[in-house]
């Protein structure tokens, strides 16, 4: 959800041009019946708004001059990457759209504090994220400007051991001399 004003409207829609419905209550809620959000308030920019993703996190960002993007996102649990790491308990919030931001804001995912450790995943490559527990909040606290797939594990993993680093670098492929 995204808090702006009461008389506002939103423009939203898949394969939709310019589709205009009023906001109720000054809120937009990215879902799966409207995921493409337009980032305007009587023709103009917004500033700075949290937007809430149902159940999953917050997000504080400036909006001005943001175009459209795709919010829509999902909790389905990732098997493949989970039998890499058994030994972990893993939950995965799925960004389909890959969103990317015009400018870096601060993401609040709720998780279970035992949870103690925050990934990200960007184009299948698994890379920890340098994540603050935020107890008002009950999540954890850090920035961000792309969204693919964030996950919580409550054991720290292995990344070198899947071809990743910490970080997200990847690890240079031998020369074969």
């Amino acid at each position: 959800m995204i808090a702006i004003g009461e008389n506002a409207y939103a423009t939203y829609g898949i394969g939709a041009k310019g589709l205009m419905d009023p906001l109720i209550d000054g809120v937009i809620e990215p879902n799966s019946e409207y995921p493409v959000i337009s980032f305007k308030e009587n023709g103009e920019y917004l500033d700075e708004e949290v937007i809430t993703f149902e159940g999953v996190g917050e997000y504080e960002i400036n909006l001005y001059e943001q175009g459209k993007l795709y919010l829509g996102f999902n909790t389905d649990f990732n098997k493949e990457i989970a039998d890499k790491y058994p030994e972990a308990e893993l939950e995965f919030v799925n960004f389909v759209g890959k969103p990317a931001f015009n400018k870096w804001g601060v993401f609040y995912l709720y998780a279970d504090e035992d949870n103690k450790y925050v990934y990200e995943m960007v184009d299948g490559v698994i890379s920890k994220v340098d994540a603050t527990w935020d107890e008002s909040m009950g999540a954890y606290r850090f920035a961000a400007k792309r969204f693919d797939t964030f996950i919580t594990s409550d054991v720290e993993l292995d990344l070198s051991a899947q071809g990743t680093t910490e970080g997200g670098d990847k690890p240079n492929p031998g020369t074969g001399r």
